[in-house]
């Protein structure tokens, strides 16, 4: 229906090359070791990735939830970090507002102050970080969207402790 050029761009999820399907995009986006390895520093270890994926060979994670929607529906344990699908961003923030009384919860999302729900998340954090733009695992070019880390429990300072200086900030 929508011609040969549209087939190929869905086959190779090129939302770009895809005039008929603005938007489309590959919702498993890796997050880069410059993420997941300071957040191990600060923890420990993280226990669960209600968003991960086995085949993401960077990430050592405890537990994973390997399906997006089921990770919405099942607990969320202490030390969990999620790296949500930005198409579903706005249920991944509410699920995380709801279930926010673990000690240590950590979220990696572009940053949306014109959104309602985002900045009621920003709120009900203890520390939110804003993140210098990087690359995500695959991607030659950093993410276009300022991006920020939040955290439930971690202090400002804590949090600034496990970065380098030029990474990022807590506003």
């Amino acid at each position: 229906m929508w011609g040969e050029g549209h087939a190929e761009a869905v086959r190779r999820n090129r939302a770009r090359d895809c005039a008929a399907m603005p938007g489309l995009r590959p919702q498993e986006i890796l997050t880069p070791p410059c993420i997941l390895d300071p957040i191990r520093e600060l923890w420990g270890e993280i226990a669960l990735d209600p968003c991960g994926s086995k085949r993401h060979e960077i990430a050592v994670v405890t537990r994973f939830i390997d399906d997006e929607n089921h990770g919405l529906a099942s607990p969320w344990v202490d030390r969990t970090f999620i790296n949500p699908p930005f198409g579903k961003l706005k249920d991944w923030l509410a699920h995380s507002r709801e279930i926010r009384g673990h000690e240590r919860l950590a979220i990696f999302c572009p940053v949306r102050t014109h959104r309602a729900w985002f900045r009621e998340t920003a709120q009900a954090m203890a520390t939110v970080f804003y993140l210098r733009p990087i690359k995500f695992v695959g991607y030659a070019q950093a993410f276009p969207t300022p991006l920020c880390l939040m955290f439930t429990a971690n202090t400002p300072e804590e949090v600034r402790g496990i970065f380098p200086e030029d990474f990022g900030g807590v506003l």
